[in-house]
Order: C-alpha cells, then structure tokens, then sequence
C-alpha cells in the first residue's frame, strides 16, 4: 500500500467513501463510476437493428469471400475445436 491509500482503487475514490465522493450519501462523484451508472451508457445503437450494418459488406466479392471460409480447413478446424470444448464444459 502506498502513502495515499490503496493503489488498486480508482482515482478519486478513497477507502473512507466506496462511492468515491466525500460522505454525501447517494451521489457519485467519481467520473468513472458515474459512467458505469449513467442512464445514457446504453444508447446505442442509434439505429434499428435491421437498418444497421454496412452494406459494403453484402458486395458479391465479399459474400463469395465470407462463404469460401466455411470451407477453409483453418476456420472449420477452429470452430469445431471450440464446439468440442464448449460441449465438454457445459
């Protein structure tokens, strides 16, 4: 532990207060935590799901190159070893 309190704390907070302000109950003055609770964090994406993405990815040359990896040994070889592990630890 060094002189100003525990290193492994964010900055600002302090071992007295977890909430990181100075002992006023309810209000969070660290900005870091503030962030994790702040009712805005989520918002996004900003579009509908179905109108999101980006439609240079569905060119002809890139879905030929997506479906040509179903068949490339590598990624089958990959995605079936994760299988097995995912089998065997459920």
């Amino acid at each position: 532990m060094d002189e100003g309190g525990d290193s492994r704390l964010l900055k600002g907070a302090s071992t007295d207060d977890p909430m990181g302000g100075d002992g006023d109950k309810g209000q969070i003055k660290n900005s870091e935590i503030q962030y994790l609770f702040s009712h805005e964090r989520d918002q996004f994406p900003n579009k509908a799901y179905h109108e999101d993405g980006n439609p240079d990815m569905y060119s002809k040359e890139n879905i030929e190159k997506r479906r040509a990896l179903m068949h490339n040994d590598v990624v089958v070889e990959a995605i079936n070893d994760f299988m097995k592990e995912f089998k065997m630890n459920s």
